[in-house]
């Protein structure tokens, strides 16, 4: 997902409803990733401090700084650049889990 979002500001016409196409694609898989790594790593006693926890990071706090961070991009710089500066987060996210999931 991270690898398509700079290619968004660069393309047009087909090429960008088939980048697009893919990123749809890729951005339904990940949901029942979550579900089941939450499920998996939340208190047996108590799963839905997990859910509320990863709604609330998901949406507020990423809605939140994901829409200032595109804002002052696109502000200061230009649509790719924003792009790119986006596809950050998620390689960011990636490397934590990852790292999370080697020290456990």
């Amino acid at each position: 997902m991270a690898v398509l979002m700079p290619i968004f500001g660069s393309v047009n016409g087909w090429t960008l409803f088939t980048v697009a196409g893919l990123f749809g694609l890729v951005v339904f898989v990940f949901p029942p990733l979550l579900q089941s790594l939450v499920a998996e790593y939340s208190p047996e006693t108590n799963p839905g401090v997990g859910y509320g926890l990863t709604s609330a990071g998901n949406f507020a706090f990423g809605g939140f700084v994901g829409t200032l961070f595109a804002g002052w991009l696109v502000t200061t710089s230009d649509y790719p650049t924003m792009f790119t500066g986006l596809a950050v987060f998620p390689l960011a996210g990636v490397a934590i889990i990852t790292a999370f999931l080697v020290w456990k």
